[in-house]
């Protein structure tokens, strides 16, 4: 068939192990600081704004393939992934007029984090004969511990004085999505 077979006898355990522990630690901020000042009505606006992108996307595999193992003690696989994503998102705004005529003050401050793990986790024995002895046994062990911690906030602060009316609004907005899809075989 064309397919070469690989032949392996130990005098003891044979271990594969394979791991990965991959981690992203990322701190975004945004800031937008305005003002605006005079005798006549005064109007001033601003945004801060972040965003934090983070992906891991990763394979892991202890693999017997296309073999002959012969082990006098046990045989194991073990195939560990570990993803870690700390994300830290934070903008603000800072806006004020101090206008004589009053004045109109309107800032936002927002701020999002998108956090994606896709990770496949494999331990597999593929078209492989495999003997242990000594009632050695044959494992194997495939495992993920992914985290995402992810902290997204908006702050804003929004002043209108003056000696006639004055008007101040604002807003802000925090987003996090978080996505993890493994595989684990």
């Amino acid at each position: 068939s064309g397919k070469q077979t690989d032949g392996v006898s130990a005098g003891g355990d044979v271990v594969i192990s394979a791991k990965d522990s991959t981690d992203i630690i990322a701190i975004a901020g945004g800031l937008s600081i305005a003002g605006a000042a005079g005798q006549g009505a005064g109007s001033v606006g601003g945004f801060g704004a972040c965003v934090a992108v983070n992906v891991i996307v990763s394979t892991v595999r202890a693999t017997i393939a296309d073999s002959t193992v012969d082990s006098a003690g046990a045989v194991s696989l073990t195939a560990s992934s570990d993803a870690l994503i700390w994300t830290m998102a934070i903008a603000g705004a800072g806006i004020g007029t101090g206008a004589q005529g009053g004045g109109l003050v309107i800032s936002v401050g927002g701020s999002g984090a998108v956090n994606v793990v896709k990770n496949t986790t494999e331990a597999l024995i593929v078209n492989s004969t495999v003997t242990s002895g000594n009632a050695g046994a044959v494992t194997l062990s495939a495992t993920d511990h992914t985290d995402i911690v992810a902290n997204a906030g908006g702050v804003d602060v929004s002043v209108a004085a003056g000696s006639a009316a004055g008007i101040a609004g604002g807003g802000s907005l925090a987003v996090a999505i978080n996505i993890i899809e493994n595989d684990i075989f």
